[in-house]
């Protein structure tokens, strides 16, 4: 990945966004589930990516990443949600390692 310069110094990123559709899982729709897994997924790792090569760079950022408890009480209508959500947190776990 090419790293995207800035004019100025960039110390943080937060990651907070999401999107949720409920629905049983075995309702969900395939475009309901794409679109979650692209924004609440791809879209952090997208972001730390990117974000991450400026701080190394720079030698200085923080990453903070705003997950859910829904990875730890799952519900019947959010399962894409929740899958989503576990994967950010190893996500978390991961690039700090």
């Amino acid at each position: 990945m090419t790293c995207r310069y800035f004019s100025r110094r960039v110390d943080i990123l937060v990651n907070t966004v999401a999107i949720l559709h409920f629905a049983p899982f075995e309702d969900l729709d395939m475009a309901d589930y794409d679109a979650t897994i692209n924004v609440n997924i791809k879209g952090y790792f997208l972001m730390t990516q990117g974000f991450g090569c400026v701080t190394i760079e720079q030698k200085y950022g923080n990453i903070v990443h705003i997950s859910s408890i829904a990875p730890h009480f799952p519900e019947r209508y959010s399962g894409a949600y929740t899958m989503t959500k576990a994967a950010v947190n190893m996500l978390s776990k991961q690039v700090a390692a």
